[in-house]
């Protein structure tokens, strides 16, 4: 992809879920995982996108959320299905 393209495919993913970010295993490549989801009455599908971004040496990521949404959403009962 180039820079064109990364920035078109940002701009479709703007307010979308952002279900994992973090350096590889191995800490040479920065991964993301973006679930682009549609108003469920238009019938289209939920999509995953996921990015590698190969050699990336600093990787900054911010949120636009306020910090009292960012504790309800850190809720523990939120990562078990039953309860989540």
């Amino acid at each position: 992809m180039d820079i064109i393209e990364i920035e078109a495919a940002f701009k479709n993913a703007f307010d979308q879920a952002l279900v994992f970010h973090g350096f590889t295993d191995y800490m040479r490549d920065y991964e993301m995982v973006l679930q682009l989801s549609a108003d469920p009455s238009t019938g289209i599908p939920t999509e995953y996108f996921g990015y590698v971004f190969v050699n990336c040496v600093l990787a900054n990521v911010s949120t636009a959320l306020h910090p009292q949404i960012w504790a309800r959403s850190m809720d523990e009962r939120l990562i078990d299905y039953e309860t989540g």
